[in-house]
Parts: structure tokens; sequence; C-alpha cells
């Protein structure tokens, strides 16, 4: 007798805490295989990607896992609601003498109750459920249902977060096919910035994930700050002076025009997009000019925004340095920075970017 886990829902789009608690859970269950059940009609939400996209993320995202499968039995279905009781009845075709557990989260343990013929769904397939984050358990429904609860951190990444661009936690396959076919986000990005500024902004978000994957910092956050790190850079003067004089008067002394956007991208980042991350606001509070003590990802940020490959020039080499020592890597790039200025004439030396030469490499000229 084998022990199998599904786990349905619309992954619009997945995530990494579904990957997380999907291995926790089959982990747990000690279950031979976890199959991912993808709905094509849910009964409660209205997908933003079309379920053939969905599928194609949810492949991208489980490869290299051997432990996860896809389930297609609500793929193909041709009814306009797919309901977990007709699924379970089809599985129970294959796999009469195995023991069969359903996976869900606590916001679905609310409406458990509501569900399609729960009480004879309940009697077919171990219900099994994680906690999450404001959501709170429904203990009646827990006991009517015999469902088992299973502990793990909780973590606060959802499929709208990630479409709002709140929170970009999930697999780098799937955020390349976002980029790829300007889905969810992109919309939002439109908003702000050109198409061309987009494609910058994308082609930092992938090289600055590289980097910091390659040296052992968190990839997806990133990510998430190079995607952002140009969001006001389509303001227009007035508008950004507006802002300026409004958030950040004392330093518009300090820049020129041209390093406003580094400032309002926070002020959009965090009115709009409602990011909280200190550490994602600060690498783009800085990204154009650099400062002084800079974290590891405000450093990773700049090099990766000045070394684009979009850019139009050979920047292999200061990449690869970036990989293999980003603090390294970040002084090389200062350095190439300064040699292109002087070169093209570029009155550089704002306040932050003189304090940022002056700290790191002990010069300004």
């Amino acid at each position: 007798m084998k022990r199998l886990l599904y786990f349905g829902g619309s992954f619009d789009p997945i995530h990494n805490a579904h990957l997380k608690l999907a291995s926790l859970a089959k982990d747990a269950l000690n279950c031979q295989k976890c199959f991912f059940v993808l709905a094509k009609n849910p009964r409660w939400k209205d997908p933003t990607c079309s379920v053939e996209d969905r599928l194609k993320m949810l492949r991208l995202a489980i490869k290299g896992h051997p432990g996860f499968a896809i389930s297609l039995i609500e793929y193909n279905s041709d009814k306009d609601t797919t309901y977990t009781y007709d699924t379970v009845k089809t599985i129970l075709r294959y796999h009469k003498n195995d023991q069969l557990f359903y996976l869900i989260g606590s916001d679905q343990l609310e409406k458990l109750d509501k569900w399609y013929k729960i009480d004879e769904l309940s009697k077919m397939i171990k219900f099994v459920v994680f906690r999450r984050s404001n959501y709170p358990l429904n203990e009646e429904n827990l006991k009517r249902y015999d469902v088992t609860l299973l502990n793990a951190e909780e973590m606060d990444i959802s499929s709208t977060k990630i479409r709002l661009l709140n929170n970009l936690d999930c697999p780098k396959p799937v955020l390349d096919y976002i980029a790829k076919y300007q889905l969810y986000y992109t919309s939002l990005l439109k908003n702000y910035i050109s198409s061309k500024r987009l494609n910058h902004c994308f082609s930092v978000a992938s090289l600055a994930y590289d980097i910091a994957l390659a040296n052992h910092k968190d990839p997806y956050k990133a990510y998430h700050a190079g995607l952002i790190h140009d969001i006001a850079k389509g303001l227009n003067k007035e508008k950004s002076l507006e802002l300026m004089q409004k958030y950040f008067p004392s330093e518009i002394g300090k820049v020129g025009e041209w390093g406003y956007h580094q400032f309002l991208a926070v002020v959009i980042a965090k009115d709009i997009l409602k990011i909280t991350d200190e550490e994602v606001l600060e690498a783009i509070e800085y990204h154009a000019t650099g400062k002084k003590h800079m974290s590891p990802l405000a450093k990773i940020i700049y090099c990766a925004d000045k070394i684009d490959p979009t850019r139009g020039y050979d920047s292999s080499e200061l990449i690869k340095k970036c990989k293999e020592d980003y603090k390294e890597g970040f002084k090389a790039v200062l350095k190439a920075n300064i040699a292109y200025f002087k070169e093209k004439g570029i009155d550089y030396l704002n306040d932050y970017s003189k304090e940022c030469f002056e700290y790191y490499l002990g010069e300004t000229d």
C-alpha cells in the first residue's frame, strides 16, 4: 500500500511556500509522492493566467524534484467548475488500496464545510492542513472532518502578493517565465516605465539574482529589488520635483535630477506596492549614486544596474568578478564607473557618490 499526497490549487502562480509545504507534508506523512492537482476552473477563484500558463509554470517549478508530480485530472476536465469530490473519485479508481492525503491551507479549512459533498469527501480521503498567516484555524471544521494539523514555520508568501509585486519568492524558472511572457505584475510596472526600461529591469533582476545566489545571499530579495529599482524612472521632471519636495526635501540639493528616481522608487514601493522589507527598500534607495555603509544587497543591486548586459557594452568580466566575490566585484564596478564618467566628461561627484567612492576606494579622482 502506497501513501500518496495530493495538493490542489490554482497555483496562480506556483511559489516557494507551495513547494516547501508540499515537501514538509510529504515527509511528515511518509508519502512516496506528492501530486499537484492544478485547478482548471476553481470554484471560488478567477485565475489571472490561463490554465496553460499555470501548468507550464508548475512544470518548471517542480522540475528536479523527484518526489513531486502533476495530476492532470482537473486540467483535462471539460466541466465548467471542477470539484475536489469528483477529482478524488477519479483518483480512487486507480488507488483503491492506497492511503490518500489531501493538503489544504487554513484559508480552505475555514470554508471546508461549504465544499461540494464534503461529508462524503472527508470519508474518501484524509485532509491535512498547515497554518497560514492571517488565517485563524477553524477548530470546528478541524474536528468535524478529522483534519490532520501539521506544524510548520508560517511563511508570509501568497500568489496574491506575487501578482501585486509585493513579494517575489518564486522559483527562478517561474520568474523567468513571467518575465518572458510579461504576466502578472508586468502590467503594473508598465504603468510607471517604458517597455525599454522594463526590459532593463527584468535583466537587472535576473543578474542580481545570479550574483546573490553565487554569493550565498537571498536571491529572491535581489530579484525583487532589481525589478523595482527603476520604477520611478518614468515620472516627469515636474512630478519628480513635487514628490521630492514632499518626501525628501533635504535630498534635493545632494543629487541632480537624474538621481531623484532612486528615492522616489522607495515611495512607490512603500505606498503602492506595500513593500515593507527594509533591506529591499534600502537597496533601491541608493542604487544610482551609492553611499557609504551599503548593505550586501545594496551593493549587489548597484552592480547589477551598472553592468546589466542590456546596456550595450561588454560587462562579462565585471559580472564574473561580482559572482566570485560581490564585495571585490563592487569595488571593480566603482572603478569602472569612475573611468567611464571621466571618459565621457560627466560630473559624477554628487554628495552620495563622492562619499561612496571615498569610503570604498579611498578616492574621488
